[in-house]
């Protein structure tokens, strides 16, 4: 997940600021913090490093985070859902962003939560390959020894050995 980034605080600040208390305390609860929010200078559910928890997709699998994210999404102005995107590196230039902000504000909410739970999957995915890569990366003999394995198994197929 990505960093805290200035930009990004000043985008979730804009966002923030527009949210009646109910939604707020909606985003705090789908966030992991308490109704009043987290430890001071941080925005709810960020951890002392700055990134967001690595679980939080993983959230979108109750009904009721998911809707309640989804009406945040719906709630949010065009310019504001833009930078969010821009500053969080979901897209690399404004011009993306919006684009991505006018096809998701032409979806049915169906079609956004389907798009959400594709988002998870993917993210879980994604963070099985890392772990199986630092894994790997961790103990290079044992890499060393299934290349070998795999080497052997491939010539005595061939019929050299």
């Amino acid at each position: 997940m990505p960093a805290l980034t200035p930009e990004l605080a000043k985008a979730a600040a804009d966002m923030m600021s527009k949210m009646s208390p109910e939604d707020m305390q909606s985003m705090a609860a789908m966030m992991g913090a308490g109704p009043s929010g987290s430890a001071p200078g941080r925005l709810p559910g960020l951890s002392a490093s700055g990134q967001l928890p690595g679980d939080m997709m993983s959230k979108m699998n109750d009904p009721g985070m998911m809707e309640a994210a989804l009406k945040m999404m719906k709630g949010m102005d065009k310019a504001s859902m833009a930078s969010m995107m821009q500053a969080s590196g979901l897209v690399k230039s404004q011009a993306q962003a919006e684009a991505m902000v006018d096809q998701m504000q032409g979806m049915s909410d169906t079609q956004l939560k389907m798009m959400v739970k594709a988002a998870t999957v993917v993210q879980s995915g994604a963070r099985v390959v890392s772990r199986a890569k630092e894994f790997l990366y961790s103990r290079p003999l044992l890499v060393a020894a299934l290349l070998v394995l795999l080497l052997a198994v491939l010539l005595r197929w061939l019929g050299v050995m």
